[in-house]
């Protein structure tokens, strides 16, 4: 608890940890497939054009899903946010990986409307501290989705030496699924 900055309640503390590990998961799954996807690109049949309007769609739909992801997790709850964020990227990701066409990796971006494993992550951690510790509670979930991203290209680095890409972003939807029945498992019910 107090290297989350959270209350020093055993429910706080479970519930911060498990958003923390399932963020790190989730920055380190997203960091492997961003870097794999130029590729899938080029595989499918794309050009940097293509690509271009795949992110531009992409970052419009997780625009929106932005917008929208607050008002969900504060009706139904930030463990089924986090379920939901980390279901979408295992999806996005998984979609990715078994792209045959540019249309299909366009259908990898669907997913992403929901994809906000970050915000929900500051969602529990805000829930789960004191007004006091709220601004270094939130700052270490920043600090731990940076050390996913650095594990994300750790384990890219070693993995393509063995994988494809096309494997890579299955690795990392696999990644995600175990997010989420790690969420869905350990996160207490209740808030």
């Amino acid at each position: 608890a107090k290297f989350l900055f959270v209350k020093d309640e055993e429910v706080a503390s479970r519930r911060a940890f498990v958003a923390h590990i399932s963020n790190i998961i989730y920055s380190s799954a997203h960091e492997m497939v961003m870097v794999v996807l130029p590729h899938i690109n080029q595989v499918v049949g794309g050009d940097v054009l293509t690509f271009s309007h795949l992110r531009s769609l992409a970052n419009s739909l997780n625009l929106v899903g932005g917008v929208l992801i607050g008002a969900f997790s504060d009706v139904y709850g930030p463990k089924l946010a986090l379920i939901i964020s980390h279901a979408s990227a295992a999806a996005s990701f998984l979609l990715a990986g078994t792209a045959t066409s540019v249309t299909g990796l366009y259908w990898s971006a669907v997913p992403l409307f929901a994809m906000h494993g970050f915000q929900a992550t500051l969602h529990v951690v805000t829930l789960e501290s004191e007004a006091e510790d709220r601004a270094k509670a939130q700052g270490r979930v920043g600090a731990l989705y940076g050390i996913g991203f650095f594990g994300g290209s750790l384990i890219l680095l070693g993995a393509l030496h063995v994988l494809a890409s096309r494997d890579i972003a299955l690795l990392a939807g696999g990644m995600e699924t175990l997010a989420v029945c790690f969420i869905a498992y350990a996160y207490p019910d209740g808030n």
